[in-house]
């Protein structure tokens, strides 16, 4: 791997975090908030710190990552194929945090939609832009 597509790698994984930006924000800011910190003495414990964004932004880093080797390795799957795929897999593994966490069912499809979002516009870049399937 070179430089170059090191770059792309990461390229890839900025709009995914500008997603989150407009996700916990404008979009479902509100309502994810008061599902989440409904309970009067649960409290943002990383509030005014950079660290959850970081963490995030490196997490994107690594799901891009995945994607290049996915779509260099093999054709067969397409877009469409890998969306659906990374969708079952995200909603499955999300679903017993959830549970355990007892969140309102709304904060679970707000997350969970928020990581397909991301991973559709990372495995669209990715496929298309990238490895031109």
């Amino acid at each position: 791997m070179n430089l170059a597509e090191i770059g792309l790698i990461i390229a890839v994984a900025i709009p995914a975090h500008l997603i989150g930006a407009l996700w916990y924000g404008i979009l479902f800011g509100q309502a994810w908030y008061k599902r989440v910190y409904q309970i009067p003495e649960r409290k943002m414990e990383n509030s005014g710190s950079v660290t959850p964004y970081i963490i995030s932004f490196t997490s994107n880093v690594v799901v891009s990552y995945l994607l290049y080797v996915w779509f260099g390795m093999q054709t067969t799957f397409g877009l469409a194929i890998t969306i659906a795929f990374a969708s079952v897999i995200i909603l499955s593994l999300a679903a017993p945090h959830f549970a355990f966490s007892q969140w309102s069912p709304i904060v679970y499809l707000i997350d969970c939609s928020h990581s397909i979002a991301c991973v559709a516009v990372m495995a669209y870049a990715h496929s298309v832009l990238i490895h031109r399937h």
